[in-house]
Order: C-alpha cells, then sequence, then structure tokens
C-alpha cells in the first residue's frame, strides 16, 4: 500500500520537483511497478514449482513398494496343529502394494548337492507390510541325479547353514505402473538389501 502510494503519488511531483513532467512520473511509477510484479511472480512460480514437487515427492513415496527377500520363521495353519519352519519369503517393507513381482533365476549353491538354477514363479501381489511365501524350485539338472528339496534350498539361503552367498533380484510395479527393482545377497555373509530404485 505504502509503496503504491510511493509510486504514484509521490514520485510523479519529485519528478515534477526535478523539472520533469508530471507524466513522466507516473510513466516511471508504472514501470517500476510493472518490473515489481513481474519479480513476484517470478518467485510466487518458483515457490509453487517447489510446493507441487514437494508434494508429488510425497505421493510417490505414499504408494512406493519396496521388496526385500529374507528368510523368516512362518507359522502354517492345517491340521491337527499349525506348524512354523523358516522358508524364504518375500516381505514388502514399502508403503505401497508390489504388482505383477519377477524374481530373475538365481543360482545357489547348495550344501550336498553343488549349484542348482532356482526358479520362482511371478506373483500378482505383494501387499505393503506384507508378505509372500514362494515356491523354490530348482531347475538345473541335479548333481548325482537328486534334485535338493525346499528345505535344502532354504537352508542355502540362511546366514547359519548357507555354504555361500547369492544376490537375488526381484522386479516388481507401483499402482501407477512405474517399474522398481530390488536387489539382496542372501546367504553365508547375512541379508542384506544391495540397491533398489525405478527400473
Amino acid at each position: 500500500m505504502c509503496g503504491s502510494v510511493g509510486l504514484f503519488g509521490l514520485l510523479p511531483f519529485i519528478v515534477r520537483k526535478l523539472g520533469g513532467e508530471y507524466t513522466l512520473g507516473v510513466y516511471i511509477g508504472t514501470g517500476i511497478a510493472v518490473i515489481w510484479y513481474t519479480v513476484e511472480t517470478y518467485y510466487l512460480r518458483l515457490e509453487m514449482a517447489r510446493q507441487n514437487q514437494i508434494a508429488s515427492d510425497q505421493s510417490e513415496t505414499a504408494i512406493r513398494p519396496l521388496l526385500v527377500s529374507r528368510t523368516e520363521s512362518v507359522t502354517y495353519k492345517g491340521h491337527p496343529l499349525p506348524t512354523s519352519r523358516t522358508d524364504f519369503v518375500l516381505r514388502n517393507i514399502g508403503h505401497g502394494p508390489a504388482l505383477f513381482v519377477e524374481v530373475q533365476d538365481f543360482t545357489l549353491r547348495t550344501q550336498h548337492k553343488g549349484s542348482v538354477l532356482v526358479h520362482i514363479d511371478p506373483l500378482d501381489l505383494v501387499e505393503a507390510n506384507t508378505m509372500a511365501v514362494p515356491v523354490l524350485k530348482p531347475e538345473s539338472p541335479p548333481v548325482g541325479g537328486q534334485r535338493p528339496d525346499p528345505d535344502e534350498l532354504v537352508r542355502s539361503l540362511s546366514p547359519a547353514t548357507a555354504p555361500d552367498d547369492c544376490e537375488i533380484m526381484l522386479s516388481y510395479e507401483n499402482i501407477r505402473g512405474q517399474r522398481f527393482e530390488s536387489v539382496v545377497r542372501m546367504g553365508r555373509s547375512g541379508t542384506k538389501l544391495l540397491r533398489h530404485g525405478p527400473k
């Protein structure tokens, strides 16, 4: 308010006192006002863009899944009593559901049957803060004609019993169809998320 009074009330009189015309003072005041408005609008647009980016980032975080593989105790409810055993799981520790989950085939060294190529069938969905228990399927020809059973494959991924390490690559989508990838090291050195992010 004071700036407007100064520009259009006082400035023309100051210009006139200095020997210029009254209208010249009005033109100068108008020019300053236009420049001032342009600068303020520019900074307002920058602030709006920054706020929109923050909102977009928060929205993205709210729907972003993060899948990891691990071994953990799983309770199976059946007859006659529920049983618990250590199994291979895919756990979604993110905020959104993981859709169209694929696990790249990986080579696993077992204690008694050597190296085995392991396959896991794709999963449609792993909800946020839940886990899925996929079946580990040995694909490569077994050594000596014997395929390792699922328990032996799980033991080969557990830190206490694994003879070696392996990397497991998981890929999945969020609800917007954006593809993500996680790489987890499992085995003798323990379970560690090596990297994750958009694919």
